[in-house]
């Protein structure tokens, strides 16, 4: 009768291990390849959608998506256009170009189309009002942009160029930051521990 007792408490054991939820969602080989015990990864590509892939943080497996339908490539461990991205891991190739494609120049972001070619030609967002001409017909840089800063009649503290260096020459550390952390959910016990033992308490 004891033996049999011991039988079944050992498949009762064996059949919760195998019933453990996974973490985050994460699939268990994700886990294994974001622990830094065994694959130590910094990405690890989504099997089942191009257009994602998984963020290892600290040994933790988080879900990120690609924007503006770009593909997760993970050989160059970013998100890629459709047009050069390889994803072997959810068995994507880079499709063949289109008969119209924007110009290598551009980095494949089209955002504002040039207006006397727009088939043909658009430049991105950032590419607007800098001070160059990048479509053909000029279209970027209308009259009303305005006047690139100079760095050498606008200095602080009265003006600044923006930007991202540090400025006066100072190091990062000598510069003041505040950073706000929010949550749009319910935080865990776990996630409060991970937050402070290991991103703020560095």
């Amino acid at each position: 009768m004891r033996d049999i007792v011991v039988c079944l408490f050992v498949c009762l054991c064996a059949a919760s291990s195998s019933s453990i939820k996974k973490r985050f969602g994460a699939p268990p080989d994700v886990e294994r390849a974001c622990d830094p015990r065994d694959g130590n990864q910094t990405f690890v590509a989504n099997v089942d959608d191009c257009n994602s892939y998984w963020e290892c943080v600290h040994g933790w497996p988080y879900a990120r998506q690609c924007p503006n339908e770009l593909v997760w490539s993970h050989q160059e461990g970013r998100c890629e256009d459709k047009y050069t991205a390889v994803n072997e891991a959810c068995g994507f190739l880079a499709l063949p170009p289109p008969t119209t494609i924007v110009p290598p120049q551009y980095d494949g972001v089209c955002d504002v189309p040039c207006v006397s070619n727009p088939d043909e030609e658009c430049v991105a967002f950032s590419m607007v009002c800098d001070g160059i001409a990048h479509c053909s017909d000029a279209s970027d840089e209308p009259s009303e942009c305005a006047p690139l800063c100079d760095p050498d009649t606008c200095r602080p503290p009265d003006c600044r160029c923006a930007g991202s260096d540090v400025p006066e020459g100072m190091s990062a550390s000598q510069i003041p930051q505040m950073v706000m952390i929010t949550s749009e959910g319910a935080i865990r016990l776990e996630d409060y521990n991970h937050l402070y033992t290991q991103v703020i308490y560095l």
